[in-house]
């Protein structure tokens, strides 16, 4: 459960503190999220900045420091796959810092009572944050039912036990409040931010979106889902999800059965359509390719070798230089009869029998004859 250690801005200025305190503050300054009180401590500095695009509020810049040294390259998180939806989550661990928008923050419980900015102390008491920049106030009740029946909905179910829905409520009704354009487009960062919470939380959020509600397209046959395994299987890496300590999150994701071709990057298919690659080169399902006594067949993914009977070679140079079946090289000097090969298991057939003489003279080693008997057993 990470609910209680996550800070995030979404949305119509919308933010929620470390603690749980929801406020807004509708302005394009730049502003700190979250940093130590501490000036002569440089853990973490992360600022934001917003702007309108289309009179719609958008996070402008997001500048992030750890130990006094601005991260450049934050890295970016897709959830689910493509580029349809990305949200930011800084993650503050020892000594890094991965983000990704809507931006959240997480950092760890060791900070507590620490910190300063817009994502409040950290002690774990929601009431008593801003105290000296004054009460907020948000409730509007003209619109209080509209945004009770959408946080309460059936697939919320699960979230309800982990996430009181007030602040969420209070939220929701300044957007519908201060809407310029579709009342349903308004409500949807809020909704959005709610199910991404609760999955924060430990819980599993269903799908609440329709096509007239807050709907999400995704590229090829991906399918948009609330609560999905962020560790994607591929057909590189199949089991890429039983091994996810990561809890869900909304994002697009292959349909039930099949797994993102991460090969030819043309979308979700069955394993057993799955091609393999090699040197570079992509091969399909069933195609093949061979390499020093064996065969290998592309299957479902993965390359399937067998091995191939291959001719033996046994040399003899320069009368003393000899090289094995195995290809093993040894020298060796005798003036006698000698084996080079034959067959020992008694069932097999006798191909031959290779005895050579070798002579030795003050200067070189030769071979002076060789006998190849034939016969069989």
């Amino acid at each position: 459960n990470h609910n209680m250690q996550v800070c995030s801005t979404w949305g119509n200025f919308h933010f929620s503190t470390f603690d749980g305190q929801f406020f807004q503050l509708p302005y394009t300054c730049n502003y700190i999220l979250t940093t130590l009180c501490d000036s002569t401590k440089t853990d973490f500095n992360i600022q934001m900045r917003r702007q309108y695009i289309n009179n719609l509020p958008t996070i402008r810049s997001f500048t992030i420091k750890i130990d006094g040294v601005v991260v450049n390259e934050c890295c970016t998180l897709v959830i689910g796959y493509g580029a349809i939806h990305f949200c930011i989550v800084c993650k503050l661990y020892e000594s890094s810092v991965c983000c990704i928008t809507p931006a959240q923050v997480e950092i760890p419980t060791k900070y507590r009572n620490q910190t300063c900015g817009l994502c409040g102390d950290f002690n774990g008491v929601k009431d008593n944050e801003f105290i000296e920049n004054g009460d907020f106030d948000f409730f509007h009740p003209s619109q209080n039912y509209l945004c009770e029946q959408l946080l309460s909905d059936p697939a919320f179910s699960n979230c309800h036990r982990l996430l009181s829905i007030e602040a969420f409520v209070e939220a929701c009704v300044r957007d519908v409040c201060q809407c310029n354009s579709s009342q349903a487009l308004c409500l949807c960062d809020t909704i959005s931010e709610f199910s991404r919470q609760c999955a924060h939380a430990g819980g599993k959020p269903q799908n609440w979106r329709t096509n007239y509600l807050c709907g999400k397209e995704c590229p090829f046959n991906l399918e948009h889902k609330e609560c999905g395994s962020p560790c994607k299987d591929t057909c590189s890496n199949q089991e890429g999800s039983l091994v996810c300590n990561e809890h869900c999150s909304d994002g697009c994701f292959c349909p039930a059965g099949t797994v993102f071709n991460d090969i030819e990057e043309n979308g979700c298919i069955p394993v057993n359509k799955c091609p393999c690659i090699h040197n570079g080169r992509i091969y399909q399902p069933g195609e093949s390719y061979n390499r020093t006594c064996q065969k290998c067949v592309c299957s479902e993914g993965r390359w399937s070798c067998v091995n191939l009977d291959c001719p033996g070679t046994c040399s003899i140079q320069g009368g003393s230089h000899i090289t094995t079946y195995d290809g093993k090289a040894y020298n060796f000097h005798g003036n006698c009869y000698y084996v080079l090969s034959k067959v020992t298991i008694p069932t097999f057939v006798k191909l031959c029998n290779i005895i050579t003489n070798f002579i030795i003279s003050e200067t070189s080693v030769s071979i002076s004859k060789y006998l190849m008997v034939y016969g069989h057993m």
